[in-house]
């Protein structure tokens, strides 16, 4: 039996222990549930409004709020908005500055950066 045999199975069982935590310790603490959300949604925007944000960090979170089974109940519904306000301000603006063939190479640009971070593409 190789070492990796033996220690594969524990980093399992740790990992999902402390998965198991981390998820007592947020359903258990709706202010806490509230903050994550909150922070993700505001490094969101952050990325959206051009800021050089960590792809890796937010793609980590949003993978760990699927894990935890909470990304519907906690985070789809106020990211949807977000999303809806942002581009609908974003839409207002560029509609009255851009001629049509740059408004929407604008648009498909967006696509992309929004499917770079869906969760569909994520898990």
């Amino acid at each position: 039996m190789t070492i990796s045999r033996v220690l594969t199975p524990l980093f399992v069982c740790l990992f999902v222990v402390r998965l198991l935590v981390v998820v007592c310790i947020i359903s258990g603490n709706a202010d806490l549930e509230r903050k994550l959300v909150s922070s993700l949604l505001q490094l969101i925007e952050r990325e959206r409004q051009g800021e050089n944000v960590n792809r890796h960090v937010l793609k980590n979170l949003l993978r760990m709020l699927i894990a935890l089974r909470v990304y519907r109940q906690s985070f789809e519904a106020p990211f949807m908005k977000a999303t809806e306000s942002f581009y609908e301000t974003e839409a207002q603006r560029l509609i009255n500055e851009l001629n049509v063939p740059d408004y929407l190479a604008h648009v498909s640009k967006r696509l992309n950066e929004e499917v770079g971070i869906s969760p569909l593409r994520i898990a």
